[in-house]
């Protein structure tokens, strides 16, 4: 291998390593894995299940 390509997996692999590291980071402060606002989110419905249930359910009551 030449150098420039040495420098480029080295690269490559710190990136990926700052990405899993930061994910691990985010879960343990408690913040949502996918992204840090719902409010933009096609799926957060699915994220916060329990919640709409709820939601459902204390309005079937009403």
């Amino acid at each position: 291998m030449k150098p420039i390509e040495i420098v480029i997996v080295v690269l490559a692999v710190a990136i990926v390593l700052s990405v899993i590291i930061s994910i691990i980071v985010s879960k343990i402060k408690g913040k949502p894995s996918c992204c840090s606002d719902c409010k933009s989110c096609p799926h957060c419905k699915a994220c916060n299940r329990e919640a709409i249930t709820k939601t459902a359910t204390k309005k079937n009551k009403d």
